[in-house]
C-alpha cells in the first residue's frame, strides 16, 4: 500500500514533533482520550479524578506543557514541572501507565509510527522531573526508618498521638464517596482498631497485632490500586491535619506503600507473573534461554556502539562477557524461568552509578530493537520491554536521590561551603592541573586536549570552573554551546570527563557529599557540551550493521565472486555491446578475470590484491562509456539473480561497484569532451589535420587492408569491397569536415538486413583508430575523428534514442512510472527523495537553497523522472549536462543522491526490483551530471604536470598566498555556515597554520608547517562534506575576487579536493562511507 502525501508530510523530520504528531488539534484530542482513560484506569484514577473545574485546568496545563515540550509555541514554564509534582507520589509505575495511554491514543488517531515513537521518547524525557520528588522523598524516608523506627513513633505522639491520627483517617474515609461502598456493611470501629494495632506496630509502636496476615484479611474484597491510593491520600491528609512534619509524613507513607503488594495480593518487586499469556510465560513465548542469549548478544552489539550509554559498558572484553551472562540470568528469571540472579541486588549494585532515566531509555531502545531483529512479534517485544522496565527504579534511584539531594543542598546553602572545601582559587587550580594530566593520558578523551591551544583551553576552563563552583571570578569567554557547536563531544566523552573529574575531586580531599554537589553542577552543562547529532542515534541501523556478515562473506567469499566473474565474462563475450572489449587472447582473458575478481572482492569488503590506482590508467585509452559500464552491471545483476543471490545483497554489490565507474569511464569522457570542444571550432580544421581527402584515402586503404582480413567483420566486405570502400570514403570525408559530395542512400537503408551489431561497429571503429595511428595522426585528432563518427552508430544499427530509452523505462510492456503506482506516487516519491537528500551532508550544499529555489529544483527532478520513467516527457534531458557542468559534482555526490532514492523507495514501500530498475534508469545520466568536474579536474591535473612553475609560484609566492588567505578569511568569517569554525579566539592560530599548510600543498616551502596531521586536527570537529563544500565555495569566491582565472581556480580546487578524504576521515569512518580520492 502506498503512503499518502498528507501522511508523509506529518512525518517530515524537518518539522517539529508537535507538527509531526498533528499539531494543536491532534494533541488536544490525544489529551482528551488519555484523560478519559486515566480516570477509569485503577493505576492512575486517584491522580486524575477531580472536580470538573480542576480536571479542565489539568488538561489545559498538559496541553500547554506538551505543546512547548514537543516543539510548538512555548506556553508553560518547564522549570515548574518538577516543583508541581514534587510532593505528589507519582512513581515510574504511574508514569509508564500514562505514557502507554498517550502511545495508544496517537496510534488510534493514525499518527505515523515514527512520529509516535519519537513522541514517546520525548515525553519520556519529562519522567525525571515528574517522578524525582517521590523517588527522593521515599528514599530519604526509608533511610531514616532503617536507622531507627522508634524515632518516627515518638514524633507521631506514640500511642495517643497515633490514635488521634487514626481517628482523623476514619473521619475522612467515612465521608469519602470513593471508599464508602468498600466499608459498607463492615464494623468501622473494629476495622480501625485492628488497623491501629497493625500499623502502630509497623511504625515503631508496641507489638499488639494478633490478627491474620494482610493477604488473608483483604482476600475477596476486590481492592485495586485506585482504592488503595484513595485510602493512602486520606491517610496523608490526616497526618498533615494533626501537624506531623513533612519528613515524618514521608516515612509513614513509605511504610504504608510497602504493604501494597500484600493488600492487593500480587507479587512484589520485579516479576513477570502478570505477563502470562494463554498460560505461557514470556520465557516460553520467546522460545527458551537460547533465544534470550541471542537477544542479549544482539542488544550488546548495539550498546557497545551507542555513545549515549557506552561509558557504562566500556570495560575489558572478559567483563563484558560476564555482564552478558548476568543479564541472561536476570532476564530468564524475569521472564518466568529459574531464578538464578538475585534481583534484590540491582539497587545496591547501581546506587553509586550516575545512571539516569535517559540511560535506561537508551538501553530499553536497544533491547526493543534486539527483540525485533530476533524476529519476535511486536506484542511480545512490548511485553518484554514493559517487564524489564520494572527494574528502572532500582537502577536509577541512586543517581536520582544522590544528585537531587546535592542539588537541594546547593540551592539552599549556595556553593560557598563547596568553594571552601575545594581550597578556593589555588585549590581549584591544583585540581585542574591534576585533571588535565588525567585527561591527556586517557585514550577516551585525550584527542580533545591536544594541540598548540591546550594552555589557553586549560586557562579558560579553569576560569569557568571557578565561577561554577562559587568563586568570585567571572568567566567572560564564549558560551558553552558556541564553543562546542563544532566539536563532536558525545555522552560517552562527557561521562568519561566526569569520571576523571570525580576521581580527582576525591584525590584533592572532597567528601562524597561535596563530590556529588560538584557532579550536579557539572551535569547542568551536559546539554550545552554534548553534540546533538550524537544523541540522534539510529539503534536499528547500528545493530543491523553489527550483526550482519560483511557482504563478501554473505555472498560466499572469493569462490562465489570468481564464479560470478567467470559467468559475467562469458556473457560479455556474446553481448554485442561489450564483446569487442572482452575478446582477448587466452592469457589476457585469465588476467582480466583475475583482476576483476580481485577488485570486486575488495569492493564488497573482502581481501584484495588489486591496486585501485591502476584502474584509471589501464582504462584511459579505451572507449568505455557509461553505456558499456551499465551493460556490464546489467549482466552482473542477471548472473546474480540466476545464482539465487538474495536481491538485497545483489543490489549492494551493484552499488559497491559504482565506485569503479569514474576510473573506468573518465578516459573516454575527458577525451570526448576535449574533442567536442575542438570540433566546435570547426570540423574543417580536423579535416586538414587528417590530410584532407588524399590523406583519408590513404587511411582508408589501411583500414580496408585490415578489415577484409578481420575474421570478425570480413564477411561484410566479401562482395565488391572496392565499391563499399569508395562509398564509405566519400561519406567519411563528408562527416569529418570535408566537401559535402556524398549523394548515396542513407545509412539506415544501406545497412538494413545486414545484421550489423554494436560489436561489428566497434570492430570497424577500432580498425579505423589503428589506421589513424598508423598514419601518424596525433592522439587529439584521432579522438576528434572517432567522436565525429560515433553518432553514426544508431543509423547503422537501425535504432533510435527512443528504442534505447524504452528498453530501460519499460519492462514487460509496463512503464516504470506505472510500476511505481502512477504520477501521484512519483510526486510523493520525489517529496520523500528530497526529504532525505536535503538532510544528507554529502549533497546538502547543492540543495541548501531558499524554499522557492528548492521547490523549483524538486519540480525539475519530477519533470525529468516523469519522462525517464516512461511517463509524459516534461524535461529535455539534453539540458542536464549544461545545467550541472559548472558544479563540482562527482560520483560520490551522485551515489549519495541514489541512496536518497533508495530511502524514498523504502518509504513508499516499492518492491526491490522496481527500486533497482529505477536506479539503473537514473544511472544513465550519471555522466551528464559528473562530466563537468571530471573534465575540469583532468585539465587541471594536466596543467599542473606540464607547468614549469608550481601553483604556489603562479599564485604569487608568499605575498600572493597572504593576499589569498586574507581575502579568504574575510569571506569565511562572514559565512554563517562556517564562522563557528573560525572563532575570533583561535582565528590567528588557525590562519597561521592553514597558510603554512596550503603553501606546502600548492608546491611552496614544506619546512614551515609543523602542526598535526589533517586527520588529527579534524577528528574532533563536527565537520561534514557540507562544511567542506561551503569552504571550497568560499575559496573560489576569494580567488575570483583577486582576479584569478577559471583555470587557476580549478587547479586550486582540484588540489584541495585531494585533501577531502584526509580532512573528513573520522567523519567518513563514523558514517560508514567508503571513499577514495581516486574515485572522486
Amino acid at each position: 500500500m502506498l503512503v499518502s502525501p498528507s501522511r508523509s508530510r506529518s512525518n517530515d523530520k524537518r518539522n517539529t514533533l508537535y507538527e509531526r504528531l498533528g499539531g494543536d488539534l491532534s494533541l488536544q484530542t490525544a489529551i482528551g482520550m488519555v484523560y478519559s482513560r486515566a480516570v477509569k484506569d485503577t493505576r492512575t484514577r486517584a491522580f486524575f479524578e477531580k472536580n470538573p473545574m480542576k480536571m479542565a485546568m489539568i488538561k489545559k496545563r498538559m496541553q500547554q506543557f506538551l505543546t512547548g515540550f514537543l516543539g510548538g509555541r512555548s506556553q508553560y514554564d518547564e522549570d515548574n514541572l518538577k516543583p508541581a509534582h514534587y510532593y505528589i507520589n507519582v512513581t515510574d509505575y504511574h508514569f509508564d501507565a500514562v505514557q502507554e495511554m498517550f502511545k495508544e491514543a496517537f496510534q488510534s488517531m493514525g499518527v505515523h509510527p515514527d512520529a509516535v515513537r519519537d513522541g514517546m521518547q520525548r515525553i519520556g524525557q519529562a519522567r525525571k522531573d515528574i517522578t524525582a520528588g517521590c523517588t527522593v522523598r521515599m528514599a530519604v524516608a526509608q533511610r531514616n526508618i532503617d536507622q531507627d523506627r522508634g524515632v518516627l513513633w515518638s514524633r507521631m505522639g506514640k500511642v495517643d498521638g497515633f490514635a488521634l491520627i487514626m481517628d482523623k483517617v476514619y473521619e475522612l474515609v467515612s465521608v469519602d464517596v470513593r471508599l464508602k461502598m468498600i466499608f459498607k456493611g463492615y464494623d468501622l470501629e473494629k476495622i480501625k482498631k485492628a488497623q491501629t494495632s497493625f500499623l502502630g506496630e509497623a511504625l515503631g509502636g508496641p507489638k499488639k497485632y494478633e490478627g491474620s496476615d494482610l493477604a488473608t484479611v483483604h482476600r475477596d474484597l476486590g481492592l485495586n490500586d485506585y482504592i488503595l491510593d484513595c485510602f493512602l491520600m486520606n491517610f496523608e491528609k490526616a497526618l498533615n491535619s494533626v501537624g506531623v512534619n513533612e519528613e515524618s509524613v514521608d516515612e509513614v507513607m513509605v511504610t504504608l506503600e510497602g504493604f501494597r503488594s500484600d493488600i492487593l495480593a500480587r507479587e512484589r518487586g520485579i516479576s513477570a507473573a502478570q505477563k502470562i499469556v494463554d498460560g505461557r510465560t514470556i520465557l516460553e513465548r520467546v522460545g527458551g534461554q537460547m533465544v534470550v542469549e541471542s537477544i542479549v548478544e544482539t542488544m550488546f552489539s548495539g550498546i557497545l556502539r551507542d555513545p549515549r550509554v557506552l561509558f557504562f559498558f566500556s570495560m575489558e572484553a572478559a567483563r563484558v562477557e560476564k555482564l552478558k551472562e548476568m543479564m541472561v540470568m536476570f532476564l530468564v528469571g524475569l521472564f518466568g524461568g529459574p531464578q538464578k540472579y538475585d534481583a534484590s541486588t540491582i539497587r545496591k549494585v547501581h546506587y553509586p552509578l550516575n545512571i539516569t532515566d535517559f540511560h535506561v531509555d537508551c538501553i530499553l531502545e536497544n533491547l526493543t530493537v534486539a527483540c525485533e531483529l530476533n524476529d519476535l512479534d511486536a506484542s511480545l517485544a512490548d511485553d518484554i520491554t514493559e517487564v524489564v522496565s520494572r527494574a528502572r527504579p532500582s537502577v536509577t534511584m541512586g543517581c536520582t536521590v544522590r544528585l537531587e539531594l546535592a542539588r537541594k543542598r546547593t540551592e539552599s546553602a549556595g556553593t560557598q561551603g563547596l568553594w571552601s572545601q575545594l581550597g578556593e582559587s589555588k585549590g581549584l587550580e591544583a585540581f585542574v592541573d591534576r585533571l588535565y594530566d588525567s585527561l591527556q593520558a586517557d585514550e577516551r578523551v585525550k584527542h580533545f586536549f591536544a594541540g598548540s591551544k591546550l594552555e589557553e583551553l586549560k586557562r579558560n576552563q579553569c576560569t569557568y570552573l571557578k565561577q561554577v563552583f562559587g568563586g568570585t571570578v567571572e568567566y567572560d569567554g564564549r558560551d558553552l554551546p558556541t564553543i562546542h557547536a563544532n566539536i563532536r563531544v558525545s555522552d560517552f566523552h562527557f561521562d568519561s570527563f566526569l569520571e576523571l573529574a570525580l576521581r580527582e575531586f576525591g584525590n584533592v580531599g572532597l567528601d562524597p557529599d561535596a563530590i556529588d554537589e560538584c557532579i550536579v553542577l557539572l551535569e547542568t552543562v551536559r546539554d550545552s557540551v554534548v553534540h546533538p547529532s550524537l544523541r540522534d542515534h539510529d539503534v536499528r541501523k547500528v545493530q543491523e550493521a553489527a550483526n550482519r556478515k560483511p557482504l563478501y562473506d554473505r555472498l560466499g567469499g572469493e569462490r562465489t565472486v570468481t564464479m560470478v566473474v567467470e559467468e559475467v565474462y562469458g556473457r560479455a563475450l556474446t553481448d554485442d555491446r561489450l564483446r569487442s572489449f572482452f575478446e582477448k587472447n587466452k592469457a589476457k582473458v585469465q588476467s582480466i578475470k583475475k583482476k576483476m575478481a580481485q577488485y570486486i572482492c575488495g569492493a564488497i569488503g573482502g581481501p584484495s590484491a588489486y591496486d585501485v590506482a591502476d584502474m584509471k590508467p589501464a582504462h584511459y585509452s579505451m572507449n568505455i562509456t557509461s553505456f558499456h559500464f551499465d551493460a556490464v552491471i546489467e549482466i552482473l545483476r542477471e548472473v546474480m539473480h540466476q545464482m539465487d543471490i538474495p536481491s538485497g545483497d545483489a543490489a549492494q554489490v551493484s552499488r559497491a561497484l559504482q565506485g569503479a565507474r569514474e576510473n573506468v569511464c573518465t578516459g573516454y569522457i575527458v577525451r570526448t569532451e576535449i574533442a567536442k570542444r575542438s570540433l566546435a571550432k570547426g570540423s574543417d580544421q580536423m579535416f586538414r589535420r587528417l590530410g584532407e581527402s588524399e590523406g583519408l584515402a590513404r587511411i582508408f586503404d589501411m583500414v580496408y587492408s585490415m578489415a577484409v582480413n578481420d575474421q570478425r567483420i570480413k564477411h561484410f566486405f566479401e562482395k565488391d569491397a572496392d565499391r563499399i570502400k569508395q562509398g564509405q570514403l566519400v561519406f567519411t570525408i563528408n562527416q569529418l569536415g570535408g566537401p559535402k559530395t556524398y549523394e548515396g542512400r542513407d545509412l539506415l537503408d544501406i545497412h538494413r538486413g545486414l545484421g550489423v551489431t554494436d560489436y561489428h561497429f566497434d570492430c570497424f571503429i577500432g580498425i579505423f583508430g589503428r589506421a589513424l595511428q598508423g598514419a601518424g595522426i596525433e592522439d587529439g585528432t584521432i579522438d576528434e575523428a572517432l567522436i565525429a563518427l560515433e553518432p553514426l552508430r544508431r543509423s547503422v544499427l537501425g535504432r533510435t534514442e527512443e528504442d534505447e530509452f524504452r528498453a530501460l523505462a519499460f519492462k514487460q510492456g509496463q512503464s516504470m512510472i506505472d510500476r511505481m503506482g502512477g504520477d501521484m506516487s512519483l510526486e510523493t516519491f520525489v517529496d520523500f527523495l528530497y526529504q532525505s537528500a536535503v538532510g544528507d551532508d554529502r549533497i546538502r550544499y547543492y540543495l541548501d537553497k531558499g524554499p522557492a529555489k528548492l521547490k523549483q529544483i524538486q519540480k525539475k527532478v519530477y519533470q525529468y523522472l516523469s519522462g525517464a520513467f516512461g511517463g509524459p516527457v516534461q524535461y529535455n534531458s539534453a539540458d542536464l549536462k549544461p545545467a550541472h557542468y559548472s558544479l563540482n559534482l562527482t560520483n560520490f555526490h551522485f551515489d549519495a543522491f541514489l541512496e536518497a532514492m533508495v530511502a524514498a523507495a523504502q518509504q513508499l514501500e516499492l518492491p526491490e526490483d522496481v527500486t533497482d530498475d529505477a536506479l539503473i534508469i537514473v544511472n544513465r545520466v550519471r555522466t551528464d551530471i559528473t562530466t563537468g568536474f571530471s573534465i575540469r579536474r583532468e585539465e587541471a591535473e594536466r596543467r599542473h604536470q606540464s607547468e614549469e612553475e608550481s601553483l604556489y609560484q603562479r599564485l604569487g609566492l608568499a605575498d600572493g598566498m597572504n593576499d589569498f588567505v586574507d581575502r579568504l578569511y574575510e569571506v569565511v568569517v562572514r559565512d554563517k555556515r562556517l564562522n563557528n569554525f573560525f572563532n575570533a579566539a583561535k582565528l590567528a592560530v588557525i590562519r597561521k597554520g592553514q597558510t603554512q599548510y596550503l603553501t606546502q600543498v600548492f608546491g611552496g616551502p614544506s619546512s614551515e608547517y609543523k602542526g598535526r596531521t589533517l586527520e588529527e586536527i579534524h577528528s574532533v570537529l563536527s565537520m561534514s562534506d557540507y562544511h567542506l563544500d561551503c569552504f571550497f565555495s568560499d575559496v573560489e569566491r576569494a580567488l575570483r575576487d583577486l582576479g584569478q582565472s577559471s583555470d587557476m581556480i580549478d587547479e586550486v580546487i582540484v588540489r584541495l579536493e585531494d585533501l577531502r578524504d584526509h580532512i573528513l576521515k573520522a567523519y567518513y569512518s563514523r558514517m560508514g562511507y567508503k571513499v577514495s580520492s581516486s574515485s572522486g
